[in-house]
């Protein structure tokens, strides 16, 4: 099984906030968002901190968004992610913190949005303060974004923040990573370390689950660990599917905008498709189908 992984930006955490105290919840023009600029670049997303309000609870899920700039005016345009169901954890004592780190989302240049909605009932909201406005907080209403200081006037900022690795430059990239590895029941432990971003465990029996993470080293300091992925290896069996004896009998011209086609069913499932042949003659067209499937696994991440 190969392992691939993209290296950590060589830099240093940044906590970007642009918030106060809190002082209200809303919940009436969803999502919120909030615009980021990193101070330098490139910058990896590493968390979300959203500060939720629920009474007497938090009742429900709410989900998570993180846009690009790119749409009208700078406004959010590309959806970058979207997590769904997320729970809330500590309803109006504090933020709730969401792990970004395992997507991969890296800031080459602009401003980025982090933003919360899906809220379903009339007890969720996020909670806002009545610091002096960033103009940095958006509401989303009838298919457009607005400042959010245009839709409350009392309230200025929503709390969420955003943490992210900024580069920073002459810092030295990672020296090496150590990749870790356990199965079903098992504990980590360390199986190689390389300089490369990619690893082929050689040593793994089909049909057995294994788990991985990598970290990278800086000289003798040892960052936490990446997400962890999980595969099976499975043996693959190349099945060749005709119905032919692969002579041309005879020839039909199938003409313009018509279609032949032979239905195949495969011996077991699930396949994945990876050759297709068939004959054609220079003349008016003897057409035989050849379906190459391979059986596949899918590897969780």
């Amino acid at each position: 099984m190969t392992l691939n992984w993209h290296p950590p930006i060589p830099g240093t955490p940044a906590l970007l906030a642009y918030d106060n105290e809190p002082r209200y919840y809303i919940n009436d023009a969803q999502p919120y968002a909030v615009r980021f600029t990193p101070e330098s670049y490139p910058a990896m997303l590493m968390q979300a901190m959203v500060d939720l309000y629920g009474y007497p609870a938090f009742s429900g899920t709410y989900s998570l968004y993180v846009w690009d700039d790119d749409g009208a005016d700078g406004m959010p345009g590309t959806q970058l992610l979207r997590i769904d169901g997320l729970v809330v954890e500590h309803p109006y004592i504090g933020f709730e913190t969401i792990d970004l780190s395992p997507y991969g989302i890296v800031i080459e240049d602009g401003d980025y949005y982090i933003g919360v909605g899906n809220f379903i009932q009339g007890d969720q909201g996020i909670l806002v303060d009545t610091f002096p406005a960033q103009g940095r907080s958006y509401c989303y209403y009838q298919g457009q974004w607005y400042p959010l200081t245009e839709a409350y006037p009392t309230v200025t900022n929503l709390l969420i923040r955003s943490k992210v690795i900024q580069y920073e430059p002459g810092a030295e990239p990672a020296d090496s990573f150590r990749i870790y590895r356990k199965e079903e029941a098992g504990i980590y432990s360390p199986i190689a370390t390389m300089v490369d971003t990619f690893y082929q465990d050689t040593d793994v029996e089909n049909d057995h689950t294994y788990w991985y993470y990598v970290t990278a080293f800086f000289g003798t300091s040892e960052t936490p660990p990446s997400n962890e992925v999980g595969a099976t290896p499975f043996s693959l069996t190349t099945v060749d599917i005709c119905y032919d004896d692969g002579i041309p009998d005879g020839g039909y011209t199938i003409g313009s905008g018509n279609y032949m086609a032979v239905r195949f069913t495969p011996p077991e499932y699930p396949v994945g498709i990876t050759k297709i042949r068939y004959y054609l003659t220079s003349g008016p067209g003897n057409f035989i189908g050849y379906i190459r499937a391979t059986r596949y696994t899918t590897i969780s991440s």
